[in-house]
């Protein structure tokens, strides 16, 4: 219901997961995007599927997909980045392993708990190798880093190994959702709200 969730779907609800995630991770923020925002549903008030094709700093593209019409994708929360010297994929639904492709050499598959991760994240494995560790314990490490966070007061910036998602993430978020619907009604790029 458009009057309960606002005017998007599935970009909305998940999409803005895996733009954060895209963000976080690439080290790049959107200065524009084109998207389509579609209902495959028959009946459904909202998107139900969107691609968004987006541009980051410096011209970096990029390419967003989130649906909720996608038989046998189940959470399929994943990340392809294509560099000049080697790309990195991952997948929520095998979350142990980042796939690392170099153009000089061989795949090489790492796997979580191992001792050529970073000590950063070894931090977080509570499980030996071999012993799927995976979303409710991302969140407890989350919810911890939070708590550490709170605790740190005004230095909350600096309290965890890792940074955090503040309400700046969370506002991306909603300005991706503006953007994009914009840019599906006229068809068109939009620049990407700084």
């Amino acid at each position: 219901d458009p009057q309960k969730a606002g005017p998007t779907g599935a970009l909305g609800d998940v999409g803005t997961h895996a733009f954060n995630l895209l963000e976080f991770l690439s080290g790049q923020r959107c200065t524009q995007l084109n998207a389509k925002l579609t209902s495959v549903v028959p009946g459904w008030g909202l998107d139900d599927t969107c691609v968004v094709q987006l541009e980051f700093d410096g011209g970096v593209d990029g390419l967003l997909w989130a649906s909720f019409a996608a038989p046998g994708h189940r959470n399929g929360l994943r990340f392809k980045v294509v560099g000049s010297l080697a790309s990195l994929e991952w997948c929520q639904e095998s979350p142990e392993t980042l796939l690392f492709t170099p153009t000089d050499g061989a795949d090489r598959i790492y796997r979580r708990g191992q001792s050529d991760n970073r000590p950063q994240t070894l931090t977080f494995t509570s499980l030996p190798a071999g012993n799927t560790e995976g979303y409710l314990e991302a969140l407890a490490v989350l919810y911890a880093d939070f708590a550490e966070a709170l605790d740190a007061g005004a230095q909350w910036r600096t309290a965890t190994s890792v940074p955090l998602p503040d309400i700046h993430a969370g506002v991306r978020g909603v300005l991706l959702s503006q953007a994009s619907l914009e840019s599906h009604q006229q068809r068109a790029w939009v620049p990407f709200p700084r």
